[in-house]
C-alpha cells in the first residue's frame, strides 16, 4: 500500500509543479478571479503548508511550524513556491520508504476533525486535499493560459 500512495502522491505533486510552470508569472498566480476566494498562488502555498504541518511536524517532528494564515494571505515568488514544493516531494518520499506495513494502523498523533483516527485514514484524506486543491489550482491557471 505504500508504493501506491507514494505513487499517487508524487504523481499530484508532479502536477502541481507543472501548473506552478504553466503561469506566465507570480502576479497572474495570485490574482483572485471574480466568484472565487484564493489565488492559485495562495492554493499551492496552503497545499505546501498542509503536508508540511500533518507529515513534517506530526509525523516526523522535524519542527516546521504553521502560519496557516501566511498561506492565504502572503506571496512568495514562483521560484521558491517551486523549491518548496521539491521539499515536500523529498520528505513524503523519505517518510513512505521508512514506514511499515503495519503503520498505517497507528493511531495519528492528533486527533482530525475532532476524532481520533489512523495515521492510514490521514494518508488518504491529504491525498484527496491535495486533488480537490490541485483541480481548482488547474481552473485557476487555465483561466489565463487558455490550454
Amino acid at each position: 500500500m505504500k508504493a501506491e500512495l507514494l505513487e499517487n502522491y508524487n504523481r499530484l505533486i508532479h502536477q502541481l509543479k507543472e501548473e506552478v510552470k504553466g503561469y506566465a508569472s507570480d502576479d497572474q498566480m495570485f490574482e483572485v478571479l471574480p466568484g472565487t476566494t484564493n489565488s492559485g498562488g495562495n492554493l499551492t502555498m496552503h497545499l505546501i503548508g498542509n503536508l508540511r504541518h500533518f507529515y513534517g511536524a506530526m509525523l516526523l517532528e522535524d519542527g516546521y511550524v504553521r502560519q496557516r494564515e501566511k498561506e492565504f494571505n502572503d506571496r512568495i515568488s514562483r521560484e521558491n513556491m517551486l523549491r518548496d514544493i521539491d521539499f515536500v516531494q523529498t520528505m513524503l518520499n523519505g517518510y513512505f520508504e521508512n514506514i511499515t506495513e503495519g503503520t498505517p494502523s497507528e493511531k495519528y498523533p492528533i486527533p482530525f476533525f475532532g476524532n481520533e483516527v489512523t495515521k492510514g485514514w490521514v494518508y488518504l484524506q491529504l491525498l484527496h486535499h491535495l486533488g480537490y486543491h490541485l483541480g481548482q489550482i488547474n481552473y485557476h491557471r487555465r483561466h489565463f493560459t487558455n490550454l
